[in-house]
């Protein structure tokens, strides 16, 4: 578990910079779409009862990459996979996770963004999540 949430962390960070410096939505779609395919397929293979998480990671990976040229869907699939996101923490206990998760989800949903705010938005989830999550892997156990 440790090396899981030290690879997602460092997942997280590097696709969160290259977001964070990167303001054209094209190349954030497609961030969206391979940190979204990479967790989808590790959710896949991590357990049956993950079954319909990684296919929700695995659709939305695959709708962002076919669709790169639509500001609505990279809000609409960035709050689909934040709420996907936050289910998996809570099954796995990581409420902080969760809860950061949520948040994006819910910020996506209900605030009027623009694009270059909604990609300035999920790189800093992303930069939050990688920080917190490698804190976490390397942290003593209880």
């Amino acid at each position: 578990m440790r090396r899981i949430k030290s690879l997602r962390a460092f997942a997280s960070i590097a696709v969160g910079l290259f977001v964070a410096f990167t303001s054209h939505q094209v190349i954030s779609l497609a961030a969206l779409g391979i940190f979204t395919l990479l967790y989808g397929l590790r959710t896949l293979y991590a357990a049956p009862k993950y079954l319909p998480i990684a296919l929700i990671a695995l659709v939305t990976s695959f709708l962002s990459i076919t669709n790169l040229s639509s500001e609505t869907n990279f809000i609409l699939l960035a709050t689909i996979w934040g709420v996907a996101q936050a289910a998996m923490d809570f099954i796995n206990r990581d409420l902080i996770s969760a809860g950061l998760a949520l948040a994006l989800a819910i910020l996506f949903a209900l605030a009027p963004l623009d694009v270059v705010s909604a990609i300035g938005f999920f790189g800093a989830y992303l930069m939050l999540s990688g920080v917190h999550l490698g804190i976490a892997a390397y942290s003593p156990k209880k």
